[in-house]
């Protein structure tokens, strides 16, 4: 499932209208029907999205252990699910950045 997906998702199960969510977060009507519709928010209008929904859009470095409460690392098995998301949003993410610019893909 993509992040676009996942959004949308998100959006669905919040029992906010798109019309309204859409006022509340970016001021224009339209927001989350274009969404919908497939166009490619700015990183900007899905934070925003986000925050009216309760959320926020969190970007960490992937190479950093994480750690016990100990301070000690803590190596847990990922289950295989996340690796493929991670996979999809990072791919999304990058089309959405790529394309957020004067059009330019990159």
């Amino acid at each position: 499932m993509s992040f676009r997906h996942h959004l949308l998702d998100l959006i669905d199960g919040s029992g906010i209208s798109d019309r309204s969510l859409s006022l509340l977060a970016t001021g224009n009507a339209g927001t989350v029907r274009d969404l919908r519709r497939g166009a490619n928010p700015s990183l900007d209008t899905i934070e925003a999205l986000l925050r009216v929904l309760g959320l926020r859009l969190e970007l960490v470095p992937l190479h950093e252990p994480r750690r016990a409460p100990d301070g000690d690392p803590a190596f847990e098995k990922q289950p295989e699910w996340t690796g493929r998301l991670r996979k999809e949003i990072r791919r999304d993410a990058l089309e959405i950045l790529g394309r957020g610019r004067n059009g330019a893909t990159g």
